[in-house]
């Protein structure tokens, strides 16, 4: 994921100062401000991360 992270990204001063645990914590951040739910895989390398199921239209996987 960090190797398609954005090279305008304003989160640290280089790509290196960005650590999984941030990138975690900012989707955790996501998921509470857009609803989203996530579950953990059965291998606990994945995450699945739901959108809200009220918008039938959108509703899926991300």
């Amino acid at each position: 994921m960090l190797a398609n992270f954005p090279g305008e990204c304003y989160a640290a001063a280089t790509i290196s100062d960005i650590s999984p645990h941030l990138c975690f914590i900012c989707l955790l951040n996501l998921a509470n401000e857009k609803g989203l739910s996530i579950q953990s895989c059965s291998n606990l390398d994945d995450l699945d991360i739901h959108l809200p199921q009220a918008d039938d239209a959108l509703s899926g996987t991300v």
